[in-house]
């Protein structure tokens, strides 16, 4: 008689494994299942962690125009931001935005120092372009005529694209011009009125052009005729980055009041604008 060899079955199978090994299942399954657990818990701590963060910076008052001191009271404020909700976005904002008010306070090395590790521990973040800028104009309002000049060279030349590239090319042409390099000046002015977009730089930039010119007939060149200037209201970078990172929102058309060519540093002007990334 032929032997019949039986498949075993595999439903069969699995069970006995399951009743020798239900302990090991057991532990597996709970393992699991707080480990999913805990991954909704650390979700959900995050989001009301960075909800929290963002209404702790919203509700710092800081002046916008830097028409209003800002208070040490409002410092202190930004920086315990910084340190109770570190590691969450608006604690990366309250960094940019205690750099302005640091500026707004005239406490430019201060300002320069905040911009500066902002700019070096954010590499990535869309207001390192803002920080990178704000170094140049604290120098700037330093006094330090070469290392802004050396700042602001090395701001058009990485940010061509940047909102605020005009108004630095504005601020590097009076430094220039400080330090008697009309032609390099000249130059930028030039740049300025060639751009394809008009910007809050123009005016300036065109009754400056038209100055040297007439001061140094030699550095005329062949120009395209340049089109009138449009009138449009001067605000403050830094004062932009202050309102715009408190929102969360890119700033993209509120620039600094450049200086005029003399040895005067940038100052905030008033403004009839809210800021900042």
């Amino acid at each position: 008689m032929d032997s019949v060899t039986q498949k075993p079955d595999a439903g069969l199978e699995f069970l006995t494994w399951l009743e020798v090994n239900k302990k090991r299942v057991a532990i597996g399954g709970a393992v699991v299942l707080v480990a999913f657990g805990l991954l909704l818990t650390l979700n959900w701590y995050k989001k009301h962690h960075e909800l929290e963060a963002s209404k702790a910076l919203t509700a710092v008052r800081v002046s916008l125009t830097g028409a209003e001191p800002v208070t040490d009271e409002t410092i202190a404020q930004l920086r315990k931001v910084i340190a109770d909700y570190s590691g969450t976005e608006a604690a990366t904002r309250a960094e940019l935005v205690l750099a302005g008010a640091l500026y707004i306070q005239g406490k430019y090395a201060e300002a320069q120092t905040a911009f500066e590790a902002f700019s070096r521990n954010h590499p990535e973040s869309p207001w390192h372009s803002q920080a990178f800028y704000g170094v140049a104009v604290c120098l700037d309002a330093l006094g330090k005529t070469n290392e802004a000049i050396a700042k602001y060279e090395d701001f058009v030349r990485r940010f061509q694209t940047d909102a605020n590239v005009d108004q630095a090319r504005l601020q590097l042409a009076s430094l220039l011009e400080v330090v008697g390099k009309q032609a390099e000046a000249f130059k930028e002015y030039d740049k300025i009125l060639k751009a394809q977009a008009y910007s809050p730089a123009y005016g300036e930039a065109q009754e400056r052009h038209r100055r040297l010119l007439a001061a140094n007939p030699f550095l005329a060149v062949s120009n395209a005729p340049v089109a009138p200037p449009k009138p449009a209201s001067v605000t403050n970078a830094v004062s932009n980055v202050v309102a715009a990172v408190r929102t969360n929102l890119p700033a993209t058309t509120n620039r600094p009041a450049a200086p005029a060519a003399t040895n005067s540093r940038p100052a905030v002007p008033a403004t009839n604008s809210p800021a900042p990334k």
